[in-house]
């Protein structure tokens, strides 16, 4: 690597190998290095080496130090991760060692955008890891267990990294507040970018991390709408900043209504009044996500960037009369138009050499000569394995329903035979029996009784006789 390009810093810093630089600031210069070990062992990592000049000023060493105990106590997947921290050479030249992301931030992807916004989608994806990062950030606690309370104080496109798996992550603590910093910030003096700072720091009021909060509510107003939809125009004390009541009026055709709201809390002017952490922030902006899009994450972050680089090399290749906005394309299923409605649209199943169509908006207030409609060979994306699986299981549905549905709309009715039921017989009146005649019964005839001789008579009469006597 040519010396220029190393500002002077030396090839090999400690364990590290310097590759070349990419990024540079004020205090600081960023440099891709590798760490070599034993039996072959590679690593790349980022080094952030103090600017010679500034080492010998132990305020600026100190905010060094400072940014490296602070981001080496947070370990979260959404936050740069620091390594090491060291000091070379007779200039001591103080560096701290970060992972390396390989990917650009944030602000340089929007730059690379045609027109410098991105799908609703994309821009709630992004948002919801950078809350997840700054929720890790405000949470963290030290060796003994005590709360940190880190604000960044920096959130900005520029300190969101996004590797080329989709991965987010959030960086740059030099300017971050905490309690247990060696440094503090001198009275009148104002830390952060402007165009990103909440109204108490505008008016120098005491901050915490709802701070954070409103400058992560400007980012994603600025993913949806483009930076030059954001610009800053409420007066304060230290210049214009930014005023989402403004920004509101001028664009509603590109915020969907729920994330609308969702900036009405977020960009309130009172602390109060905002999220009370990140968290509850990310609830509404993973809420909104997946209404919009159901299941998007790093891939679909990856291959959204993948067309948006694509729309812009066509536009560069047209000239004038290329493509202005890739969101109104209705050819890729993660392309978002502005309605805030994802158009999912399946592969073609023609051949490699059948070229795909993109069709773009007008730019407005310009005649164009070409056609508008591009044609691009070889845009087939490969679909996710979600993607896949949802098909299988509508085309299994479909099968098992269409012969159900066909089977109802042409078998035929079933007749059923109606019952005869006989008409009743009228029935002729039986007229009742006549009563038999009564027979007088027959009195039985006396029975004569049989002749008796005269003694016997005689002596009948005689007891006769005694026995009325008797009575008398």
């Amino acid at each position: 690597m040519p010396p220029r390009e190393r500002d002077q810093i030396p090839a090999q810093l400690g364990r590290y190998q310097i590759v070349s630089r990419i990024g540079k600031g004020g205090m600081a210069h960023v440099y891709h290095a590798r760490l070599q070990s034993l039996g072959g062992f590679e690593r790349d990592v980022a080094v952030k080496v103090l600017l010679p000049e500034l080492s010998a000023e132990p305020d600026f060493v100190d905010m060094l130090l400072d940014e490296a105990r602070l981001a080496g106590a947070i370990c979260h997947p959404c936050v740069v991760q620091v390594l090491d921290v060291g000091r070379e050479g007779e200039d001591e030249l103080f560096y701290i060692v970060m992972e390396y992301i390989d990917g650009p931030d944030l602000r340089s992807r929007l730059r690379e955008v045609v027109d410098h916004r991105l799908p609703p989608a994309a821009a709630l994806y992004v948002i919801g890891e950078l809350l997840r990062g700054l929720g890790a950030v405000h949470s963290a606690v030290g060796v003994d267990g005590k709360p940190q309370n880190i604000i960044h104080r920096d959130v900005s496109p520029a300190n969101v990294l996004i590797d080329k798996q989709g991965q987010v992550r959030i960086g740059d603590f030099g300017i971050a507040h905490a309690s247990v910093r060696l440094t503090r910030t001198r009275n009148g003096a104002i830390k952060g970018k402007l165009r990103y700072m909440a109204p108490e720091q505008t008016s120098q009021k005491p901050v915490d991390h709802r701070a954070d909060l409103y400058a992560a509510g400007v980012v994603l107003c600025e993913l949806l709408l483009g930076p030059a939809e954001c610009e800053p125009r409420r007066d304060s004390e230290l210049g214009r900043t930014f005023s989402w009541p403004r920004v509101k009026l001028r664009r509603p055709d590109l915020m969907p209504r729920d994330v609308s709201a969702i900036l009405d809390k977020a960009l309130t002017e009172s602390s109060a009044d905002r999220y009370l952490d990140a968290a509850a922030f990310r609830r509404d902006v993973v809420s909104a996500l997946h209404r919009l899009h159901p299941g998007f994450g790093p891939e679909e972050l990856v291959q959204t960037f993948a067309v948006l680089d694509k729309a812009r090399v066509v536009a560069a290749a047209g000239g004038s009369d290329g493509p202005t906005d890739p969101h109104h394309t209705e050819k890729h299923p993660l392309v978002t138009p502005p309605n805030g409605l994802p158009v999912v649209v399946p592969p073609s199943l023609g051949g490699e050499d059948e070229a795909n169509t993109l069709t773009y908006a007008r730019p407005p207030g310009r005649e164009s000569e070409a056609a508008l409609t591009v044609r691009r060979a070889k845009l087939r994306p490969v679909p996710s394995t979600k993607a896949i699986v949802a098909a299988v299981a509508v085309t299994v549905a479909l099968a098992l329903l269409i012969p159900w549905v066909v089977w109802l709309i042409t078998r035929k009715p079933v007749v059923v035979p109606t019952p005869q039921i006989a008409p009743p017989v009228a029935q002729t009146p039986v007229a009742p029996p006549e009563p038999a005649p009564v027979v007088p019964a027959e009195r039985p005839k006396p029975v004569a009784s049989p002749t008796r001789s005269g003694a016997q008579r005689h002596k009948v009469s005689s007891s006769h006789s005694s026995a009325g006597a008797k009575g008398r």
